[in-house]
């Protein structure tokens, strides 16, 4: 059973996670996650703005994954919405010092383009364009 949601919108790889992410899912959800990046790379957008709880093997695997992303010259950008209790658990252990961290799914696609030195091909603030990634999972509406 697949954990996360993956879809492309403009270029970009974005994971949304179906549960919490703990230590009950990481393994698979490493998985999902380079299976939908791909070995050639681009961005990732790991959109937790629908998640309420990462427990201390799920930041682990969120520093492991920018750090592996990095040394591909790829990007990795969190959506955490502002206020949330993720966003006060991130601060607390350093996690925007690490990895980008996005207020709006918008502003993450913006920033993963801006990191690769692309241009988005959908419109910004609308509906972005999505296709389902090459795991196969298919694709969740964007509000």
């Amino acid at each position: 059973m697949s954990v996360l949601a993956m879809q492309r919108v403009d270029g970009v790889a974005v994971a949304v996670p179906k549960q919490d992410v703990d230590s009950a899912v990481v393994a698979a959800m490493r998985e999902e996650l380079a299976a939908g990046v791909g070995p050639g790379g681009g961005g990732l957008v790991l959109d937790l703005s629908g998640t309420r709880y990462v427990d201390s093997a799920g930041l682990d695997m969120i520093f492991r994954l920018g750090d592996r992303l990095a040394t591909r010259r790829s990007a990795l950008v969190l959506v955490i919405p502002d206020g949330s209790q993720l966003e006060r658990l991130a601060a607390i252990v350093a996690l925007p010092q690490a990895v980008t961290v996005k207020g709006t799914l918008d502003d993450a696609l913006d920033a993963v383009h801006e990191m690769l030195g692309t241009e988005r091909s959908g419109p910004r603030g609308g509906r972005p364009r999505a296709a389902p990634c090459s795991s196969g999972t298919a694709p969740r509406a964007t509000p």
